[in-house]
């Protein structure tokens, strides 16, 4: 395991690896920034609000999310475009975590900015559509995918649970999520997560700062302390997508070394491409 970047973030979060540019991209929430690093230079920009989420459209364009709009970035001009609001009326809530899925949608969290319990909404766009799947939630995270056995998978961090959703072939639920895995014995505060080629599912867990892997089924198959309180998301990426990519947050915490950082280190499990978003 090796520091991959060590500027720190306050509340790091939504790493991508994008193949076509061979860069690593991931936001830091409470100060605005979207920031990348490629083999030999790295980068950032500001924005006026807090963006919590990206995904690919294709090599020059990226979706992203605020507290105001889901939006188009232009990656070579930094000029961005709206494609619909998200919750831009109600005051104090943001977006939180989101993902693109295989099927070319994007899905997208929200909630009060202090996580208030019940304030919080999960919601897809797909083709133009913004459609809210679940509401009632506090902390919406760890929004992941299995596209060989049609599954979405999302948390409510402050619920210590791991939810799952039965998806048709457009990517649409087709029932009520149902409960995958419980960690309420630990106190286990699940953040970012990521599957992998063979739908392992990988998932940072905020209090203890740990990866943990479970199986399809469900069984913990790994478990990797990264030496820091707040892990928040991992990626898989780099050439054979077996460097695990994960991002840390420095808030509420004394100044340490490493906290809030991006760290790498080399994987037995292999991920896959991030999926890109439709908007054409």
């Amino acid at each position: 395991m090796e520091i991959y970047d060590d500027r720190m973030c306050q509340l790091g979060e939504s790493p991508i690896w994008h193949s076509g540019r061979q860069q690593l991209f991931w936001t830091d929430i409470l100060t605005n920034r979207l920031c990348w690093r490629s083999e030999n230079s790295d980068g950032e920009w500001k924005f006026p609000g807090p963006v919590s989420a990206i995904a690919i459209v294709d090599r020059r364009r990226l979706v992203a999310a605020d507290d105001k709009e889901i939006f188009l970035f232009d990656l070579e001009s930094a000029e961005r475009s709206t494609l619909c609001p998200l919750e831009a009326d109600i005051e104090r809530h943001r977006s939180n975590d989101g993902r693109a899925d295989p099927w070319g949608g994007f899905w997208i969290s929200t909630m009060e900015r202090e996580g208030e319990p019940g304030a919080g909404s999960l919601y897809r766009w797909y083709r133009g559509e913004l459609r809210k799947l679940v509401d009632g939630l506090a902390i919406p995270n760890a929004i992941c995918f299995d596209e060989k056995r049609g599954l979405g998978y999302y948390s409510d961090t402050l619920t210590h649970c791991l939810f799952r959703m039965i998806l048709d072939a457009d990517g649409w639920p087709l029932e009520d999520p149902d409960l995958f895995l419980d960690l309420r014995a630990e106190m286990a505060l699940i953040d970012g997560a990521v599957t992998d080629a063979d739908g392992n599912i990988h998932f940072a867990l905020w209090n203890s700062g740990e990866i943990l892997t479970v199986n399809p089924l469900g069984v913990e198959i790994a478990r990797l302390s990264l030496g820091v309180k707040q892990t928040t998301c991992p990626a898989f990426g780099g050439a054979d997508y077996q460097s695990l990519f994960v991002t840390s947050a420095a808030v509420g915490l004394p100044e340490a070394p490493h906290q809030g950082t991006v760290f790498q280190l080399r994987s037995p499990f292999r991920g896959l491409p991030e999926p890109r978003v439709i908007v054409d």
